[in-house]
């Protein structure tokens, strides 16, 4: 299968290796900064910062985009219309509206456009819906997302669109947004139409205009309220993790990884991502959320 990397530095060598991993033929690299081939591996590997010529110069069937989150648009759209399967990197899109134009290139093109969430593509997911299904938590009273890591000035220094609020960045909205969505699947409340109510409060530490420390309250259309509370300053950090809130008890599952501390008993979780669907849509609703919000304090 040949595969096209829009992305290759940052997160994109992550993807770049597992390519490798799995066996896929690299098929160009686009960037605006070239790769350097240390290895060797990228000899006859074409690499261009024009997506649309790599497409056309080798029929790539898949293309990953793992570039900042404003070029995500275009650049899936680009793809698509070459005939090209799409894996996105989240967030997929900084708008609602972004969304709806892509989802309608996605349906026009009949090709797949995954979005990485991982956590919903592991049979963790399912387990712990089954288990609170079957009463393990009694009558559930909310769903909260947790999330404490620690970003150093360089963090925001190392691109021009880190920490900018019209690029997409922030921390509800690029690094916890894993959570919210596993918060949201866990709901039942994927879709649009099933989130009745979206609060968020945006604070910051560091001298950026997007946040760095905020929490998000959404009220679902079934009744379930999803709190979040993250930050990127915390003193000492700690894996994210989601909890289900009941009666009984409380479940917790961690974020993005999925393990689940009372489903142990599963073998380790397959990590996969979400195909494109009406179903994320409410999850774009809830980490664009803090666009219209007053700016961060």
């Amino acid at each position: 299968m040949n595969v096209v990397l829009a992305g290759a530095h940052g997160f994109g060598r992550w993807h770049l290796r597992n390519i490798r991993r799995l066996g896929l033929r690299l098929a160009g690299v686009c960037d605006l900064v070239p790769l350097e081939d240390a290895d060797g591996d990228l000899d006859g590997v074409p690499q261009s910062s024009d997506l649309d010529w790599l497409l056309r110069r080798t029929g790539a069937e898949v293309t990953i985009i793992a570039t900042p989150i404003h070029t995500h648009a275009d650049l899936a759209r680009t793809a698509l219309a070459r005939g090209s399967h799409v894996l996105l990197e989240k967030p997929p899109v900084r708008t609602l509206e972004e969304f709806e134009n892509l989802s309608d290139a996605v349906a026009e093109s009949g090709l797949t456009c995954q979005v990485a969430f991982q956590s919903l593509g592991s049979h963790a997911l399912g387990a712990v819906a089954r288990l609170v299904a079957d009463g393990a938590v009694g009558q559930v009273r909310g769903i909260s997302v947790t999330g404490a890591w620690s970003r150093e000035p360089g963090y925001y220094e190392r691109a021009a669109w880190a920490g900018r609020r019209e690029a997409g960045d922030g921390a509800l909205t690029n690094p916890f947004a894993h959570g919210i969505a596993t918060a949201l699947c866990l709901a039942g409340s994927e879709r649009l139409g099933e989130v009745a109510e979206v609060e968020a409060e945006l604070f910051r530490a560091h001298p950026i205009d997007a946040d760095d420390t905020s929490s998000l309250r959404v009220r679902t259309t079934g009744g379930t309220v999803v709190t979040v509370a993250v930050t990127l300053c915390a003193e000492r950090e700690a894996d994210p993790y989601v909890t289900v809130h009941g009666e009984g008890a409380g479940s917790r599952c961690g974020t993005p990884a999925t393990r689940c501390a009372w489903a142990r008993a599963l073998s380790s979780p397959t990590v996969a991502t979400t195909c494109w669907r009406t179903s994320s849509r409410a999850g774009s609703r809830s980490c664009r959320s803090p666009a219209p919000a007053p700016s961060p304090r």
